[in-house]
């Protein structure tokens, strides 16, 4: 019964060795673990002022996006504006250039008639030529 009790005590001590050896190689595993945490958490700060720069950076050109997005609306209703005043523009064209091929057959008419005048004025002339002659 003693050897069976050594026996026992000499593998509950070889289990406790192995237990030991686990927990220390699991030790120095936390302890790299917790050294590369380490070192993560130094570039944390910058990290963190990085991220809160490109949040900036974003908020910025977001600022510029609603900026360019203003002026498209802006210069789209300028060019419509433009659009409107070209239309209004050759409507007036069109109306002038009817109203001038309306004065171009105006004055052809009155030369027509001023030529018709001048024949009947030269007839009255011949005729009083005649007349007192």
């Amino acid at each position: 019964m003693a050897v069976a009790l050594e026996e026992r005590c000499s593998q509950e001590v070889i289990n406790c060795d192995e237990t030991i050896k686990l927990l220390k190689e699991e030790n120095e595993s936390l302890e790299a673990t917790k050294a590369h945490l380490s070192e993560d958490a130094k570039l944390l700060p910058a990290a963190r002022e990085e991220v809160a720069s490109l949040k900036r950076e974003k908020e910025g050109l977001e600022l510029t996006v609603a900026k360019l997005w203003k002026e498209v609306d802006d210069v789209g209703a300028a060019k419509d504006m433009a659009v409107q005043r070209r239309a209004k523009a050759e409507e007036i064209l069109n109306c002038l250039h009817e109203e001038l091929e309306a004065e171009h057959k105006l004055v052809a008419s009155l030369r027509d008639r001023l030529k018709e005048a001048e024949v009947q004025a030269m007839a009255v002339v011949g005729l009083y030529r005649d007349a007192l002659g």
